[in-house]
């Protein structure tokens, strides 16, 4: 019924066409599917216009004067078999066809395109997208004037350009115009020197997820995609879920079949929601042909494009036809051919176009140079052709947002220029355009000079100190004071401190060098374990085994006289620095600290930069152990001291002792490592500068603090030249003797309570100041050899008071002896007795 219509609708625009003088009709052959086919309502219709394009050329003198043509349809029902035996039943009958419009799906001209050739027959097609038509010397004959899929990639190179992008992904679905624009695409990307990061085809939606996940591992920022609008809802419904969209990303598609409205008309399934959609796809950009000029100009045919679509609007109305989105390409096809046939003329020679035969080459020859030489405005745009049949029109760049379409951009092929209509910079969130990449920047983390200047200025005046604790332990090392204290050991804990110090300056070496460069410096991290371990045991090994030698001269009842010598605690320093080599030795062989880069990212504002801030750290899988068996070892070494400490607390020789002072030290200490040492492997690497002045000063102020409560109580003593006395110091009943200095002021009984004392008196008296220094070394050794007898009276009195029960307690010079009450074991009878006094 429509196709009666059609063919009385046009049979009215003939008779209108009639003339009076007698011209000669040229037969053009034509196929459409115009039944069973989904496309038939768009393709009944554009045999109409054809018709149309036939009356306005035949009412014109200046194209085909003398004749007109005539249009002869075939249905092929939209199979490519049935186009192929319609094509060849056109061939049959007779007159002869000159040319070909037709057949409009892609899989019927694949079909009939590669017959025409070899019947001398020029053939134009107006929406065949199919790659296979581009080969030419399969379809030789094929003119277009539509555009390729694959046509769109010079305005992709050419956006890519603009933009300066050089790194892209695509995604597109597994179609054969989709397949072949994106192939020629990554040649062309070759050809241009440009990055293809990735590229996906799917065929199934359900395996979109893991083509998206491809995109983002691979950092794709500008995505080029192709498929249709029907599966785009759920490429971009999965862009959404994985944060592959807004202003980092531009997704930029091929448009021709991404239709309006799109996202309104999708499915519910989907795997998002319509307001994810819109969000997702808000900013991409569509590649299109122009269908429709823009232009308010006349076209070839006398009317504006706006006219030409009242026209459409016109024949279409009534007839119950469609239009299709293609239409002003199939109008413009009717001219193309009409001007080819009309500039072939001049190629003719002495033939005829009336004389065509399909055995002709001569005049198919001269049609095809006539439609090569074809330039026109149609409403469809500029019209004209490559050698390769492929048509030369201008692009167009969309931008899409909430299914409307922003036509931003024109590109032409043949300037390769993109002309903006707008402000390009308009088109993306925050006016700028998306960078292809993530700009990446590595560097090492800076340090703090500030902090470095700081731990450096403490660390001096610590090394100051200590150097000057040093000098005067040496300079007054004759000092009976400072020699009853073991001077060479208290310069070993001055040594210790000193190494200490050095392990500070290669912490602050490490810190500053981290920016330097990445040299590998691994042999660094044992070095200053070793300086950090030897440094503490040199130091509080040596503060410990003074305090041993005092626990075992005042704390162990013998009547044996014991001398422990200088040599004696340095056996225990020199053991305690075997045990840390040990240990050192074995974690430098097997598992040794290595340092090692830890990288780590921020992103900043604009999100398209990466900077990687470069940690160093020494580190190894079995640290911990390692770690662990140190701090035991340091921890039993603590301890140890304290013990000593507190065993010897009531011993008061302050020249001799340093029981109280070390139990300042560990105190202060324990307290400091308590809270500092699980600090340090607590921090993330991160904070680098807060580790190393944490750690720094930590180790400043506990070597510090010790070398200050070890000595300065020294330097206090050190002009006190009072006699020894000794006193008593209870503990729990017993009784025993300590020394003490004696001060001036005291009296002469007080200080003459052995003989001993009296002899050191007439001795200073008597000398003269040629051989003081002599008689001072002399009463130095006689004082040292008065509070060993004292020491031993002491034992004696408390072994008396143990056997016979008998106690001595002085009295105003004399000596009063007195009978405790003994208890006896439970098995044996009960004696007591009185005490009584002897004077």
């Amino acid at each position: 019924m429509k196709d009666r219509q059609c063919r009385f609708f046009c049979a009215i625009l003939l008779s209108l066409s009639m003339r009076g003088a007698a011209v000669v009709p040229l037969y053009i052959g034509c196929l459409l599917a115009q039944s069973t086919h989904w496309w038939h309502n768009y393709a009944m219709f554009f045999p109409c216009l054809w018709e149309s394009v036939f009356e306005e050329v035949s009412n014109r003198s200046d194209i085909l004067p003398g004749y007109e043509l005539r249009l002869v349809c075939k249905d092929t029902e939209g199979k490519p078999g049935l186009a192929s035996k319609r094509f060849i039943e056109l061939i049959q009958e007779q007159p002869s066809k000159l040319a070909l419009i037709g057949p409009a799906l892609s899989d019927e001209t694949s079909q009939v395109g590669k017959m025409t050739p070899f019947f001398n027959m020029l053939q134009i097609t107006f929406s065949s997208r199919t790659a296979t038509i581009s080969d030419r010397e399969t379809f030789s004959s094929l003119y277009m004037t539509n555009y390729l899929e694959e046509d769109l990639n010079p305005m992709r190179i050419a956006l890519m350009k603009y933009f300066g992008w050089e790194r892209v992904g695509t995604i597109y679905y597994q179609e054969d115009m989709f397949v072949s624009q994106m192939s020629y695409f990554h040649h062309d990307l070759k050809q241009n020197n440009f990055t293809l990061l990735t590229t996906s085809v799917y065929t199934e939606t359900k395996s979109v997820a893991e083509y998206i996940r491809r995109l983002k591992q691979h950092e794709v920022r500008i995505i080029m995609g192709a498929f249709r609008a029907s599966k785009a809802g759920y490429i971009f419904c999965e862009a959404y879920k994985q944060g592959l969209y807004g202003k980092k990303y531009l997704w930029i598609l091929s448009g021709s079949q991404m239709y309006d409205n799109w996202i309104a008309s999708s499915p519910d399934n989907l795997p998002c929601t319509k307001e994810e959609l819109y969000t997702a796809t808000k900013g991409y950009l569509t590649l299109e042909h122009t269908i429709l000029s823009r232009s308010d100009k006349p076209t070839i045919s006398g009317r504006t494009p706006k006219e030409f679509v009242d026209l459409t609007n016109r024949l279409v109305q009534g007839t119950g036809f469609q239009v299709s989105r293609s239409t002003p390409w199939v109008y413009d096809a009717g001219w193309a051919l009409a001007l080819a046939l009309n500039h072939s003329l001049q190629f003719l020679g002495d033939k005829k176009l009336e004389d065509f035969t399909y055995n002709d080459t001569g005049i198919f020859d001269a049609i095809v140079s006539g439609i090569q030489t074809v330039s026109f405005v149609g409403v469809s745009g500029p019209v004209s052709f490559l050698k390769d049949g492929r048509r030369v029109g201008v692009g167009d760049i969309v931008y899409n947002a909430d299914d409307t379409k922003t036509t931003t951009a024109t590109y032409d092929p043949i300037t390769d220029k993109i002309t903006w209509l707008v402000d390009p910079k308009s088109l993306f969130a925050g006016q700028i355009p998306p960078k292809d990449r993530f700009t990446y920047i590595e560097a090492y983390v800076t340090p703090s000079y500030t902090a470095v200047a700081c731990v450096l200025l403490l660390n001096c005046i610590g090394c100051i100190v200590a150097v000057g604790f040093l000098v005067f332990n040496i300079s007054y090392r004759h000092n009976r004071h400072i020699k009853m204290s073991s001077p060479n050991i208290n310069n070993i804990i001055v040594i210790g401190g000193v190494i200490m110090y050095m392990s500070v300056i290669l912490r602050v070496l490490d810190y500053t060098n981290i920016t330097i460069g990445g040299s590998n410096r691994s042999h660094s991290c044992m070095i200053e374990m070793w300086v950090v371990s030897i440094g503490f045991t040199t130091s509080f090994g040596a503060l410990f085994s003074k305090t041993w030698r005092v626990h075992i001269l005042f704390r162990l009842d013998t009547f044996q006289k014991r001398v422990i010598k200088d040599i004696q605690l340095l056996g225990i320093i020199i053991l305690l620095w075997l045990i840390d080599g040990v240990l050192l030795t074995l974690w430098s062989a097997l598992h040794a600290l290595v340092r090692e880069d830890i990288r780590i990212k921020s992103t900043d504002a604009d999100e398209d930069v990466v900077i990687t801030t470069i940690y160093t750290n020494c580190y190894n899988k079995n640290q911990v152990y390692w770690y662990a068996a140190i701090y035991i070892y340091k921890g039993l070494l603590l301890v140890f001291g304290t013990f000593l400490a507190w065993e010897t607390r009531m011993v008061q020789i302050p020249a001799l002792n340093d029981s109280k002072l070390i139990g300042f030290c560990v105190y202060n200490i324990v307290v400091v490592c308590a809270f500092g040492v699980p600090i340090g492997h607590v921090l993330p690497t991160e904070q680098t500068t807060l580790k190393f002045v944490l750690v720094s000063l930590l180790t400043i102020f506990c070597t510090t603090l010790v070398l200050c409560i070890v000595f300065v109580p020294k330097l206090k003593l050190r002009n006190q030249t009072s006699n020894i006395m000794f006193v008593k110091t209870m503990k729990n009943g017993e009784s025993c003797t300590c020394a003490t200095s004696s001060l001036p002021g005291q009296s002469t009984q007080e200080r003459s309570s052995f003989p001993m004392n009296r002899e050191i008196g007439e001795r200073e008296s008597s000398v003269n100041d040629g051989n003081l220094q002599k008689v001072k070394l002399d009463n130095d050794r006689l004082r040292m050899e008065m509070a060993k007898e004292t020491i031993a009276v002491g034992r004696l009195r408390r072994k008396i008071m143990e056997e016979t029960g008998l106690q001595f307690n002085k009295v105003d010079g004399d000596y009063i002896v007195s009978r405790r009450e003994k208890q006896w074991p439970s098995n044996h009878s009960t004696d007591t007795t009185n005490e009584h006094s002897l004077a």
